[in-house]
């Protein structure tokens, strides 16, 4: 055990895991005696318990040190009195406090209810003043003492947590405040903006160049409240911390400033400011427009693809030449393959080009084909799918999202619940699949409707976490989104018929295209159990073989099925056999390593669940082959009913009016 803190009594909130835990243990191994304090939340602020508190008490008095724990919430006075006098009546003093509790409700400004901003501000805000304001007095009367605050790189403004980075900024003046306040009674107050893989930074949807580990943090804390610290005159600073690095933020201070002859009129700031005073520009601001700009890289390669013609060859141009250019079917099949073989970039436009595109051709008006393919054709508008829901899955009769016409504007006001759906983040448009007749049969009563996706307060988009730690997918709320009237495809009522026309558009040649990235992560298998050496197993070996064979029966079905040759049950074959076939590759690619695909390329933490290799992931996302995009029973339904011309299995809900929820 340490000395560093030999003799001083520090309080830590949300002490029961992640940084504030080895903050806790940090301070206990440097000779501090303890008080452990955690609500017990999750990061989300729900499910209080105080055995986490407790559970960090047990590991600091098993290394030898003194603890005691309070499972106060720290966003009431109370909770943060009873804190400082749990310290003073337990040890007689406190030397420090640090308050690291914190939790998250993520949300877009336009979006943000009262009940996602109040318990944020409450928690880091709020929960520091607490602290602060009950231990201040104790330590002005001690005349000594150090606040340590938490605070975050948010601090600086955040897209999607306004809640969090008002809090974090709010607890820097704060910090700042108590240093100027309580200088003169030997009290030090400093700010901590860590960079660390914890619960809540496990929630940043993108990668962190810079990250360390609690452990880290935790020393930067220690010395903090060291008599080092103090003795170095170490107050009212920012500091980050992550891995390697330490930094110290600027105070802030006027940069230029410029005087008028005589009062400042609207048009003379006009004129004066911007090439005098300026502006300090915003770090944050200038790497989202350097992150906006690499997302659009898949637009412009769309637009690059339009420009050339080649969004669109298979399109029936007896109803019109879009740009694009004429191409045989043999033709389209050589550029898809080639397209795959290339390796070229993941298309966001396929949904426009492939789905809604013959969907318009086959069931829309001149106008809407007029408005809607030119720009697909030219790779500038993109377009997902408004179909699966919550309770409905593939079963789209069972769909609940409604539209209501709007008496002001004529048209449709769209409310519900979509999910699974692709490229949500990135489209303009959406074809949602909604009831527009409530009294109708279940069929009979939905409409297929063209959705603008730029509705801020309207639409909200919220990836989907799947067992990959990728989010490919997405949940869409629709709150009220307004289809203007001529975007209504097929007219009201028809949805079921057009919405089957899409299911049913030949996907031959993408079928093609997409057997040449099975092939690939066919051969990369292949080369895997060569070099394991699971090909000495001759059940495997055997199934390896097979798996190639069926690869190429899934080619002579997609060649035989092109142009409709197959009849109305071919797609849902084909998927039949596609959506098997790629389930079965990704147990072979872990059935290959053995024992040893049970183990992450990375040991697996708390905070980093989802350290996957590229056969492990092909595994996870497999699982789903047979699910997404028309489940296999939904297919097997299809074939028996519309090939077969087997009986209807009974469906009584479908045979009457339900009840609309």
């Amino acid at each position: 055990m340490g000395s560093f803190l030999a003799g001083k009594v520090v309080a830590v909130t949300g002490a029961g895991r992640g940084i504030g835990r080895a903050v806790a243990l940090g301070c206990a191994a440097e000779g501090a005696r303890v008080v452990v304090n955690d609500y017990g939340v999750s990061v989300s602020g729900t499910e209080p318990s105080s055995e986490v508190a407790e559970a960090v008490v047990k590991e600091i008095e098993a290394a030898g040190g003194e603890a005691v724990a309070v499972a106060d919430d720290v966003s009431t006075m109370a909770g943060g009195e009873r804190i400082v006098r749990t310290a003073v009546e337990r040890f007689g003093r406190l030397d420090g406090v640090v308050c690291v509790a914190g939790i998250l409700r993520e949300r877009m400004l336009f979006n943000m209810t009262e009940e996602e901003w109040d318990p944020v501000l409450a928690t880091h805000l709020k929960g520091t003043f607490t602290l602060f304001r009950a231990a201040s007095a104790v330590m002005r009367r001690q005349r000594a003492g150090t606040l340590i605050g938490f605070t975050s790189g948010n601090h600086q403004g955040s897209v999607s947590q306004a809640n969090y980075a008002s809090a974090k900024g709010g607890v820097i003046s704060l910090v700042r405040s108590a240093a100027l306040g309580l200088h003169k009674y030997g009290v030090t107050a400093n700010c901590v903006a860590p960079v660390a893989r914890t619960r809540m930074s496990a929630q940043v949807p993108m990668e962190l160049t810079e990250i360390g580990e609690p452990e880290d943090v935790a020393a930067l804390v220690v010395y903090l409240l060291s008599d080092r610290a103090r003795e170095q005159e170490i107050t009212g600073q920012v500091y980050t911390v992550a891995g390697p690095k330490i930094a110290v933020w600027a105070q802030p201070r006027e940069l230029r400033a410029g005087y008028a002859d005589g009062p400042w009129t609207p048009q003379k700031i006009a004129d004066f400011l911007p090439g005098t005073i300026g502006t300090d520009p915003m770090p944050m601001l200038a790497r989202l427009k350097e992150m906006a700009a690499a997302a659009w890289d898949g637009r412009a390669w769309e637009r690059e693809l339009g420009a050339g013609g080649w969004i669109g060859l298979g399109w029936d141009r007896a109803r019109g030449d879009y740009g694009n250019r004429p191409a045989t079917l043999t033709q389209q099949v050589v550029w898809a393959e080639e397209y795959a073989r290339a390796r070229a970039p993941v298309r966001l436009g396929h949904i426009g080009e492939n789905l809604l595109a013959p969907t318009l051709l086959a069931f829309g008006d001149a106008a809407q084909q007029d408005r809607f393919l030119p720009p697909i054709a030219r790779g500038e508008e993109l377009w997902c799918q408004g179909y699966s829901e919550p309770e409905a899955g593939s079963d789209l009769a069972a769909l609940r999202t409604t539209a209501v016409r709007d008496p002001g504007t004529g048209g449709y006001r769209v409310t519900g619940q979509k999910i699974w759906t692709s490229l949500a983040a990135e489209a303009d448009w959406c074809f949602v699949l909604a009831r527009t007749d409530a009294e109708a049969s279940l069929h009979r009563g939905l409409s297929f409707l063209l959705v603008p996706m730029d509705q801020p307060g309207r639409i909200e988009v919220r990836p989907i976490r799947q067992l990959t730690g990728t989010a490919e997918f997405n949940e869409v709320f629709f709150d009220g989104a307004l289809a203007r009237a001529e975007h209504l495809v097929g007219g009201a009522g028809a949805g079921w018929r057009v919405a089957m026309g899409l299911l049913a558009v030949e996907r031959g040649v993408s079928t093609l295209a997409q057997q040449i990235g099975f092939a690939q992560e066919l051969a990369r298998v292949v080369r895997l159990a060569l070099d394991s050496g699971a090909t000495g197993d001759p059940v495997l070996r055997d199934r390896l073989v097979r798996q190639w064979a069926e690869l190429q029966t899934l080619r002579w079905h997609a060649l035989h099925t092109l142009a409709g040759a197959g009849g109305p049950g071919a797609p849902s074959v084909a998927k039949l056999l596609w959506g098997g076939w790629h389930q079965r590759l990704g147990e072979l690619a872990v059935q290959v390593r053995g024992a040893a695909a049970a183990l992450g390329p990375a040991d697996w933490t708390e905070d980093r669940p989802y350290e996957l290799d590229t056969g492990q992931r092909l595994f996870l996302f497999s699982r789903a082959d047979t699910i997404y995009g028309g489940s296999d029973e939904i297919q097997r339904d299809i074939v028996a009913e519309r090939v077969l011309r087997l009986p209807r299995e009974p469906r009584p809900a479908r045979d009457r009016k339900e009840p609309q929820p």
